[in-house]
């Protein structure tokens, strides 16, 4: 009987992620992947795990599933697929530092920004904080804007 593995494959840095399922090795269906998408996919990690295991994943991060097998990259989805990959392919201590947030391995995120104290942040960190802010900001624009004459009940 051949290995069994769940995969995490994400599209560019900060694209969406696919959960599949392989019979066969993940690094060669990365490269079968890459043949039909204009994405740069990378592969994430892979854990031993059947179609159960992946139908579980799904299951529970529905709330972010794009279409099919793909996944938006919310904190919760890159948590979840962090914490699978800790316990499996990476070892507790990953020989480097890793993000306070999601505790990504420096090795397995494009960037990660030291700050003080044992406190770091990875770009995938940042990108999420960056859409949260944008919409909080847009929250605040939308609520201060004055509202129209028409809308008053006076005016032409």
């Amino acid at each position: 009987m051949s290995d069994q593995y769940v995969y995490f494959i994400q599209a560019d840095e900060n694209g969406p992620i696919k959960i599949g399922f392989t019979a066969d090795d993940p690094k060669r269906r990365l490269a079968q992947l890459q043949t039909g998408n204009p994405h740069c996919l990378r592969l994430l990690g892979a854990i031993g795990g059947d179609t159960a295991r992946e139908r579980q994943f799904h299951s529970e991060l529905a709330a972010w599933r794009l279409q099919g097998e793909w996944f938006e990259p919310h904190a919760t989805v890159l948590a979840a697929v962090n914490e699978a990959l800790s316990g499996s392919v990476q070892p507790t201590n990953c020989g480097g530092l890793r993000c306070w947030f999601c505790e990504a391995c420096q090795h397995n995120v494009s960037v990660l920004i030291r700050g003080p104290g044992d406190v770091n942040i990875c770009n995938n960190c940042i990108s999420n904080c960056a859409e949260i802010v944008s919409e909080q900001f847009l929250k605040i624009a939308d609520s201060s804007l004055p509202i129209p004459p028409a809308q008053m009940g006076y005016g032409g």
